[in-house]
């Protein structure tokens, strides 16, 4: 049962628009070129008038199919895919959905451009059943192993790193500065002493301004952007954007945790973790301990 505890355990969710299309292309050009010169799986006796050209279409259709199980898949199911309680388990999962997307979209691009190129010489559903079972059987064990493995290796660096931080985290500071937020519409405003001021977070067309008063936690609701928050307070060097989603005041910081996933920011008021973004993780970590 303790093996199936890893399944559960936060990984990191990798929601870049760019990586995501970058590596479909990279694969997508690996697999036609890897097919193209070596001709493996029968290609080499396949019989086809432009057999070059339907070769590399094998890259094309892996492209395809990455870009599916990246965006479209994600997409319908929402709730699955969340970044936030991505875990290992997801991730094996993920990835066997990609081998078994790319091995059923081939079978079918092999039989419609090419019937004699056909993977096996059975029925359509034959083929399905049969490249199912060994996408399973073949690549879900070294795939759960790699998982598992890298999850291990990042959440020892991070947890690690962490402690590294936290042993020599600055002292806090009381810089004293009048912070003005407005709202869109500039009609309503929160004034506050920098030193008050924990964390803005963003929610939806609005953001949660989170400070102290009087040694109790309150927060703010405003109608504005983060981004448009960010630019009236980039000026104060003890606030920072440390997620899509936060603004935190580092003077105020009491700790640093890490997962698998990354690390996340913890305060005193605060009754939850606040995030940091992979993107941003060492430029957070460096600003942290400078």
């Amino acid at each position: 049962m303790r093996f199936f505890i890893f399944f559960k355990k936060p990984y990191p969710y990798e929601d870049s628009v760019k990586k995501k299309i970058l590596i479909s292309i990279a694969f997508g050009i690996f697999i036609g070129l890897f097919l193209f010169v070596f001709e493996p799986f029968g290609i080499y006796d396949a019989k086809h008038e432009n057999k070059d050209l339907f070769v590399l279409g094998y890259g094309l259709v892996t492209f395809i199919s990455l870009l599916i199980t990246y965006f479209i898949i994600p997409f319908i199911f929402k709730k699955f895919h969340n970044n936030e309680k991505w875990t290992a388990g997801k991730e094996i999962l993920h990835i066997n959905l990609n081998i078994l997307l790319i091995t059923i979209m081939n079978i079918f691009y092999s039989i419609l451009f090419c019937k004699d190129c056909a993977p096996f010489q059975a029925n359509l559903f034959e083929v399905l059943f049969f490249s199912f079972f060994s996408v399973l059987l073949i690549g879900m064990f070294p795939v759960a192993f790699m998982v598992l493995i890298y999850q291990n290796f990042l959440l020892k660096r991070h947890i690690k790193n962490a402690e590294s931080i936290n042993q020599n985290l600055p002292a806090k500071t009381t810089e004293q500065n009048t912070i003005t937020i407005y709202s869109n519409n500039k009609k309503n405003m929160l004034s506050l002493n920098s030193a008050q001021l924990l964390a803005i977070e963003a929610n939806g067309n609005y953001i949660n301004v989170y400070y102290e008063d009087k040694d109790k936690l309150n927060r703010e609701i405003i109608r504005n952007t983060l981004k448009k928050t960010e630019d009236v307070i980039e000026k104060y060097t003890n606030f920072v954007r440390c997620h899509k989603s936060y603004i935190v005041n580092l003077s105020k910081l009491k700790k640093v945790t890490g997962n698998a996933q990354g690390y996340k920011l913890i305060f005193d008021q605060l009754d939850f973790e606040i995030p940091v973004s992979r993107n941003l993780s060492k430029q957070i970590l460096t600003k942290i301990q400078s």
